[in-house]
């Protein structure tokens, strides 16, 4: 049948559990886990998760912390939606040894205006696939360093069983300096 449009049915697809330790051919990215909680935080939006992410690419595990907010676009009659991504403020006042309940816990606590900072680079667009449960992800964003300027773009599908991304980064000059593949299966 049908799926079910609407934001209920992405949030379902979006929240879960994510991992690629049954990917094969591991490129630059050894261990990649990311993890979508629904959390109650009404003063930033009434779709918010809690989103951890764990990266090996072989200098040691790194981990990011962030809220996300999911707004529903209305245009064409397509399933279209927006994820800002905030960073707390005072990011070490969560732990990467604390439970995903004890960051949760602090994190509904928070004062948004206050303890939240919006990523200006950290807008995720998702669009459903006509028919499906399947959404196209994009998003792309420049970093600074030094005088150079490098850029990120990402895109990819995010279903019910996992997501799909290929990263490519690109140097100073425009030139892909290298790319990769990630398939993480939703595991819970």
């Amino acid at each position: 049948g049908r799926p079910e449009l609407g934001i209920e049915d992405f949030l379902r697809v979006y929240e879960g559990d994510f991992n690629n330790e049954k990917q094969l051919l591991k490129q630059m990215v050894q261990y990649s886990r990311k993890l979508h909680r629904r959390i109650d935080l009404p003063d930033l939006g009434k779709h918010c998760f809690f989103v951890k992410e764990q990266t090996d690419t072989g200098n040691g595990m790194q981990y990011r912390i962030r809220i996300a907010d999911v707004q529903e676009v209305q245009e064409n009659n397509s399933d279209r939606f927006v994820v800002d991504h905030y960073e707390l403020t005072a990011a070490s006042m969560l732990e990467k040894e604390m439970s995903e309940e004890e960051c949760i816990d602090i994190v509904e606590r928070l004062v948004v205006d206050y303890d939240l900072e919006r990523v200006t680079t950290g807008t995720v667009e998702f669009t459903r696939k006509p028919g499906t449960r399947m959404f196209d992800v994009e998003t792309s964003y420049t970093h600074c360093q030094q005088r150079e300027t490098t850029s990120t773009e990402i895109q990819g599908t995010i279903s019910p069983e996992g997501w799909y991304v290929k990263a490519i980064f690109r140097d100073s000059d425009g030139e892909i300096a290298h790319s990769t593949e990630l398939f993480m299966d939703k595991v819970a």
